[in-house]
């Protein structure tokens, strides 16, 4: 194979300074023959099925990019992807479990490994990979139903981390789905003081500081 054809890292990001940072970050890394930079979605589609990267680096959330893993995955399975963030909620945590091979950093989490550890290293050193998880029995399913099949893992993430059953129906049937506590209590026929004591539980649980990422932590976009 020509070294035209030989990139092995494909860096995505739409923020000009951090998909900048990022190249510079993976051209330390001496094991690289070329790294390439998209900022847009379909030239990041036509580059990873042109270039066949080994790895991939991209500034996105994984709950917003459940489809894209999968189609990545379709194609190649085992292909490793650093995503990449200044923070992570639970529900990217579940995507990346639910794939494999997908690893979250937070840029500050990433920075302060450089330069002993480059980016290709988060696939050699067990304490950044963590244990490999690959796709699920139910993964085959033509794509359609992709963030159903997460939010099925999610209910059964969330069974080993809160405890209260009454806490995770109402936290996933209903304040997940934007429906504000006072709105709930009146569906559930108790006071909307006990509808926010369910999501303080959930939120400490899953160590959610802010009630804005109460919803997106236990969702997955379509």
């Amino acid at each position: 194979m020509d070294s035209y054809n030989r990139v092995r890292t494909l860096v995505h990001s739409r923020n000009q300074l951090v998909r900048i940072a990022l190249k510079n970050l993976c051209q330390q890394d001496i094991n690289n023959s070329e790294v390439i930079c998209t900022d847009n979605i379909d030239e990041f589609i036509t580059c990873l099925t042109k270039y066949k990267p080994d790895y991939l680096v991209m500034d996105t959330p994984a709950r917003e990019c459940a489809y894209l893993i999968y189609d990545i995955r379709e194609k190649y399975p085992t292909l490793p992807i650093v995503l990449v963030q200044k923070e992570f909620l639970f529900s990217d945590r579940v995507v990346a479990e639910y794939f494999g091979s997908v690893i979250l950093k937070e840029y500050n989490a990433l920075l302060s490994t450089w330069p002993s550890t480059l980016p290709s290293g988060l696939f050699r050193d067990e304490s950044f990979c963590g244990p490999k998880f690959y796709f699920r029995a139910s993964f085959k399913n033509n794509g359609k139903n992709i963030s159903a099949e997460i939010n099925r893992w999610m209910r059964t993430r969330l069974e080993g981390i809160v405890q209260s059953r009454r806490a995770r129906e109402v936290s996933l049937n209903w304040l997940a789905k934007g429906i504000p506590p006072l709105r709930v209590s009146k569906k559930i026929d108790r006071s909307d003081k006990v509808v926010y004591f369910y999501r303080s539980i959930v939120m400490r649980d899953l160590n959610i500081e802010k009630t804005r990422d109460f919803v997106a932590s236990l969702n997955v976009s379509r």
